[in-house]
């Protein structure tokens, strides 16, 4: 009987390990905070972005969540079966009365409102909470939101009362992203530092053309989005003595790599084919151009150039 006992307390344990989400040191693989539950839970992890979790249960939002998964899921957002998990206690500090959590629901409905959203998450248009900070000179809470179209936001919570006070735009510098366009009309670039991104409002783009996109922000989606504030079509590279130039040579090349590929567009399903580099071999009139594709690699296609 005594045996029988001990099988089913340690039963118990292990049960009780996955509801409550494991212990301090365990090696977790996600986090981040809460942003929605709805059967499933949202999460903002802190490297990912929206990642939607299955197998989670008591999570609210403004929650701070750890989490082992299965595997993630390439999809947006990015989905995920959870094997374990832990909620942190959500800090109270002395001198408040209001915890991170609360702080973050009453914070997160101002924000909405303030950019004429009814939702975290609307179309392309995303407002995820990134950080909660206490500021015990002043009994204030900071909570930091990251906006896909306005950039990041400060709303500020008193921590006695919970009453929300002012909201504080960030300001994010502008920078300049450039790459060739792979898809029209929704033009799909592969740039150097940022991967994949769709951009919106590229009035003229061809494929093949080399763009170069002025942004305050990337959504963190795959592939990702960006709205960008000015751009520029540069003028295709004309390398001395070749017939073609750098955007024909890309036209001409794709069809054959598709086709090699089994496929009828740049892109279907999750299967991405981008153009990453364009050369011209002056010695053998060869132009080489260097493809990505999602599930085969680097590819590099020459062409002879007819001169």
């Amino acid at each position: 009987m005594k045996k029988f006992s001990w099988i089913l307390l340690g039963i118990f344990l292990v049960v009780a390990c996955n509801q409550s989400g494991g212990s301090d040191s365990t090696d977790w693989e996600l986090e981040g905070f809460v942003l929605a539950v709805d059967g499933r839970v949202m999460m903002n992890e802190k490297e990912l972005g929206l990642v939607s979790l299955s197998n989670i249960g008591g999570a609210k939002i403004g929650d701070y969540l750890k989490v082992n998964i299965e595997a993630l899921m390439e999809s947006y957002p990015s989905q995920a079966n959870v094997t374990n998990y832990k909620i942190e206690e959500p800090h109270l500090p002395e001198s408040a009365s209001i915890s991170s959590q609360e702080a973050i629901q009453m914070a997160y409905p101002t924000v909405l409102e303030e950019l004429g959203m009814a939702s975290y998450f609307e179309g392309t248009k995303v407002v995820s909470v990134y950080d909660a900070f206490y500021d015990q000179e002043r009994n204030i809470w900071v909570v930091s939101f990251s906006s896909s179209k306005s950039g990041d936001i400060q709303q500020e919570v008193d921590g006695t009362t919970g009453e929300v006070l002012v909201s504080f735009p960030l300001q994010t510098e502008a920078f300049w992203i450039e790459g060739y366009v792979s898809s029209t009309p929704d033009t799909l670039v592969h740039f150097e530092n940022s991967g994949l991104v769709f951009v919106s409002g590229v009035s003229g783009a061809e494929i093949g053309d080399f763009i170069r996109i002025e942004v305050e922000a990337i959504l963190e989606s795959w592939p990702g989005q960006a709205h960008p504030l000015d751009f520029e079509i540069v003028e295709p590279e004309q390398p001395e003595g070749a017939t073609l130039n750098a955007k024909e040579a890309i036209q001409e090349a794709y069809p054959h790599v598709l086709e090699n590929l089994g496929l009828e567009s740049t892109y279907e399903g999750l299967h991405y084919v981008t153009v990453q580099q364009v050369d011209y071999d002056q010695e053998t009139g060869e132009w080489l151009i260097t493809f990505s594709s999602t599930e085969e690699g680097e590819i590099i296609f020459k062409i002879s150039d007819p001169n």
